[in-house]
């Protein structure tokens, strides 16, 4: 096998959640973002890698649609992991 072909099948897709891509189309780093939307930045951080799916207040919610200059019906349903689509299978 050659060496180019060992380490393509290394390689692994890796995973984007929706926050981070939000958050990087708006040049804001986690702890600005975290502060303009009014979360904790290890919430930003956590639904990044894909451990949690953040929960909004209503408030909070408003000032994620402020910031992206986004009606509530274009955000996405997930932002961090959808675990709908992770549930186990019975």
């Amino acid at each position: 096998m050659s060496k180019d072909k060992s380490q393509a099948d290394r390689s692994v897709t890796k995973e984007v959640f929706p926050m981070k891509e939000i958050r990087e189309a708006l040049g804001m780093s986690q702890v600005k973002f975290a502060v303009a939307i009014g979360i904790d930045p290890g919430t930003v951080s956590r639904a990044e890698r894909g451990l949690t799916e953040p929960v909004f207040t209503a408030l909070q919610m408003k000032r994620l649609c402020r910031l992206t200059n986004k009606s509530i019906e274009e955000i996405p349903d997930y932002l961090g992991k959808d675990f709908s689509k992770h549930q186990l299978q019975r």
